[in-house]
């Protein structure tokens, strides 16, 4: 979840803030973001407004799907909706879908909309705090986490900074490192043909994308079962996936064997979502692009990512 506290002594930065929508554009199965991104008078009632917003289930920063839209001269406008994706236990109801009334937000983004102004917030956080000129601007980079296959340890639009130079130097990551990789080509076809290209929650395979190193070349035999059980060297690492579940019919079994040189294999923290190496096999080392270092954005979270 973000919430986005855009506002510093009274002041907001209008520059990162995209056009909000109007109630006219509202679609049954449209996938909108509840914000708080506007001008507040005090934190005070910045805090007030995100406490109601959290009571009602409308949590600030998470993808909801638009089930049913009412608008009447009594009531005004009120939305039915129901969170996009899986929330982590704390934040799950058991009474989905929720009605509000749209004004409970005051602020409503389409995805796109809030990833760009998510980028420009945490690229002004971080102009403040690490003074980011032309020479850092070549050795590190933020990412926007595009999916919540790492969560916990790191979720969907967490922003990361991300250290761009190990990898030019010959940094090769061990066992248990986190990497920031391009698509290769077998997970970018997956993308392209798992989601239509007008959704409004789709992933870009041009995006990149987090994950855990289980094992590097040469250094264990690495097996994939039609079920996907995975093991390491005959030893079981990760179980079966769901039958039903999102990844079941992706995974691509694999006899055990030693990986090639320069190649890894990673996989995803999340289990049950994980589109990794279970489904488009191993990592090259020349499509990793970055060590992942602080999670900078939200300022809640700031911190070590491992």
């Amino acid at each position: 979840m973000l919430a986005l506290p855009l506002c510093t002594h009274g002041l907001l930065l209008p520059r990162v803030i995209p056009r909000p929508l109007e109630v006219g554009a509202l679609q049954t199965g449209m996938t909108v973001i509840p914000t708080l991104a506007r001008t507040w008078d005090s934190r005070r009632a910045m805090l007030e407004a995100r406490g109601e917003m959290m009571a009602a289930g409308l949590y600030p920063g998470v993808d909801y799907t638009i089930c049913a839209l009412s608008i009447s001269a009594e009531e005004g406008t009120r939305l039915t909706l129901r969170p996009a994706y899986a929330l982590v236990a704390k934040l799950e109801r058991d009474d989905w879908p929720i009605t509000v009334p749209w004004e409970l937000a005051p602020n409503w983004l389409p995805p796109a909309a809030y990833n760009r102004m998510v980028a420009a917030v945490a690229v002004l956080i971080a102009v403040g705090w690490l003074g980011i000129g032309a020479l850092l601007s070549s050795a590190f980079t933020l990412s926007v986490i595009p999916s919540d296959s790492m969560a916990p340890t790191v979720v969907r639009r967490d922003v990361l900074l991300v250290d761009k130079v190990s990898p030019r130097l010959g940094w090769h990551p061990g066992a248990g490192e986190l990497v920031l990789f391009r698509a290769p080509e077998k997970l970018a076809a997956i993308i392209a043909t798992r989601q239509p290209a007008s959704s409004a929650a789709a992933v870009d395979s041009k995006a990149f994308f987090l994950k855990r190193v289980v094992a590097r070349a040469g250094e264990q035999e690495v097996g994939v079962a039609a079920d996907g059980t995975t093991t390491l060297d005959g030893a079981e690492v990760r179980g079966a996936v769901d039958p039903e579940g999102l990844i079941a019919s992706l995974v691509t079994p694999r006899r055990a064997a030693a990986l090639p040189p320069e190649e890894y294999f990673v996989l995803g923290d999340n289990q049950a979502v994980s589109i990794d190496s279970r489904c488009w096999g191993t990592l090259s080392q020349s499509n990793i692009v970055g060590k992942p270092m602080l999670r900078i954005f939200p300022p809640e979270r700031f911190g070590a990512v491992e």
